[in-house]
């Protein structure tokens, strides 16, 4: 993620899972997305896998 509309990107495709999604946060400096959800990861990882940008789950 290394601009700004990458970390829109990884926004539209996160808002596209519903009110399940009850916040994201992006930072560029940092390079990461952080989603507070109930969803299992595996739907959050996939979710973003459609950006076509390398995705790792951090706990």
């Amino acid at each position: 993620m290394a601009c700004q509309g990458c970390a829109n990107a990884a926004k539209n495709v996160l808002k596209s899972l519903g009110d399940a999604i009850k916040s994201v946060e992006t930072d560029l400096t940092t390079q990461t997305v952080t989603v507070e959800t109930e969803l299992p990861q595996e739907d959050v990882l996939r979710a973003l896998e459609k950006t076509q940008k390398k995705v790792t789950a951090v706990a």
